[in-house]
């Protein structure tokens, strides 16, 4: 199924939320459909929870050997010691 306008406008808001399952899930629907886009994907790499940065390191492998800029940012998480 097709997201609409409608549904990436609410998955992108999700993307902003407090709540980081919120976050986490929105990130995964963007992410199957191929909506994520590089900026939200650093942003989540860069999250408050331990467990946003983990699963955007796992959505970035894909990604990783043809984007410097994800590479960079999942490179700095090696000194990351919130676990």
């Amino acid at each position: 199924t097709e997201l609409t306008g409608a549904d990436m406008d609410a998955l992108t808001k999700l993307l902003l939320s407090d709540n980081e399952w919120n976050r986490l899930h929105a990130m995964w629907i963007l992410n199957v459909k191929g909506k994520l886009n590089e900026m939200d994907l650093l942003r989540m790499l860069k999250d408050s929870s331990a467990g946003v940065r983990e699963n955007a390191l796992r959505v970035s492998e894909t990604e990783i050997n043809s984007n410097v800029n994800l590479l960079k940012q999942c490179v700095g998480l090696l000194a990351d010691g919130d676990k």
